[in-house]
């Protein structure tokens, strides 16, 4: 299934250098369609120039076959050449190949982005449509004006789809099967998600700002309702570079724990043999594939700890240089889903996820991010997120790896701790 829509005419696209406090502007905008942030960069989109919706099996090959074409007829002037810059297109893709989710690819017809000190304008659209791209920016969202969004007031009701007693009882099924004589299966990734109800419409460029702020080492993104900030990076490419970093094994971090607490039980973390086994899996599905796309790959030796507010992963990045005339969604349908997402063997846990879990992830676990005119991008996994089903409700999501000697009651207490970010970031827990 897809659908799609185009400009009247050849796609124009022009970038040219703003004022860097339109920047901070536009992430105040209640116009925001879609946003890219990193590390106080990025970009944020608006309004639309184009679209292709797909979903079903082919839905990254018919995305990437959809773009090239619109690329390859587009008139691109550049003056900045950052990240974002020129003609570029948002997208995110649902988990899986059956799932009804089908968002696809968005060229907007305003992007504002950030890159170091330099700030940038860039318009897209039909030719007489982006001669102008600042007077367009003021336009369309008055920029000028500082900040339009209202802050969110009321009551967040939450609710679990699948209580604790819920939980754990799927998550004890899996381990027998995972246990089973011959089972063949040495992981699989369930998840959790929680239903909010707000009295007032969610303020999303508040939640967007406040995800950017308190988390700068993920991935903060916003498309076709998906809002959250993923810490794991399944893609970026630039050039013949490829870059993935792999989490798999999680720590909650307590409540007022010393550092010197925290060491300790750092060192345990990385000692422990169920934590490592998991992280084991997800960095070989990761190499195992990318290795065909590549002419050498290396990942890290020893795995390191990434430290995010409240929770701490086991982390290894992988790099590769890679083939000629590859994009980064090749890349990214190459790896999704890899065993951090899904399980292994992949296949095998697939089914065991379709059996197991209540109701569809929709882009829960998906590729979620950009891609340029020339192919390259970066593509994250959609994880700490929520689907904002309307303006007062959304949907959040949050997975754990099992293994046969996983212990339920931690699991439900980590899918809980991942689920926080989104849960203060949507107003339905305080930010501390």
């Amino acid at each position: 299934m897809s659908e799609e829509t185009v400009p009247a005419g050849p796609l124009c696209a022009l970038s040219v250098p703003a004022p860097a406090a339109w920047f901070s502007a536009a992430l105040a905008s209640s116009a925001v369609r879609a946003a890219w942030l990193h590390g106080g960069e990025g970009f944020l989109a608006f309004g639309e120039a184009a679209s292709f919706r797909v979903s079903g099996p082919e839905r990254f090959a018919r995305a990437s076959a959809w773009f090239s074409a619109l690329a390859s007829g587009a008139d691109v002037t550049d003056q900045v050449h950052l990240p974002g810059s020129g003609l570029c297109a948002l997208g995110s893709f649902a988990f899986s190949a059956d799932s009804p989710y089908d968002a696809g690819l968005l060229v907007p017809r305003l992007v504002i982005g950030m890159s170091g000190a330099r700030a940038f304008v860039s318009a897209l659209g039909y030719r007489d449509e982006v001669t102008d791209p600042l007077a367009l920016a003021e336009e369309m969202l008055g920029v000028s004006a500082g900040n339009d969004s209202a802050a969110q007031s009321g009551r967040v009701a939450v609710a679990d789809a699948q209580g604790e007693a819920e939980y754990t009882q799927m998550l004890r099924r899996a381990i027998a099967l995972l246990s089973a004589p011959g089972s063949g299966v040495e992981k699989v990734v369930l998840s959790a998600r929680k239903s909010l109800v707000a009295d007032s419409p969610f303020d999303v460029p508040g939640a967007l700002s406040y995800l950017a702020g308190a988390y700068p080492s993920t991935w903060t993104f916003l498309f076709d309702g998906a809002i959250g900030a993923s810490p794991e990076m399944l893609t970026r490419t630039r050039g013949r570079e490829v870059f993935s970093r792999v989490l798999a094994g999680s720590r909650p971090v307590p409540a007022g724990e010393s550092e010197a607490e925290a060491q300790a039980a750092r060192a345990a973390f990385l000692a422990d043999q169920k934590e490592r086994f998991e992280h084991a899996l997800a960095i070989e599905s990761v190499t195992e594939r990318i290795g065909p796309l590549t002419s050498e790959v290396t990942a890290s030796v020893e795995p390191f700890v990434l430290q995010l507010p409240g929770l701490e992963h086991l982390a290894s990045d992988v790099h590769g240089t890679l083939r000629d005339g590859l994009t980064s969604l090749d890349v990214a349908a190459t790896l999704h889903p890899s065993a951090a997402v899904c399980g292994t063997p992949r296949d095998t846990a697939a089914e065991l996820i379709v059996q197991l879990e209540v109701g569809d992830r929709g882009h829960f676990a998906g590729p979620i991010g950009w891609m340029g005119a020339n192919g390259d991008g970066e593509w994250a996994i959609a994880l700490r997120t929520a689907r904002l089903e309307s303006p007062r409700e959304a949907t959040l999501y949050a997975g754990g790896g099992i293994v046969a000697s996983s212990d339920p009651a931690k699991e439900w207490r980590e899918v809980n701790a991942k689920m926080l970010p989104m849960l203060r970031a949507l107003g339905a827990a305080g930010r501390g």
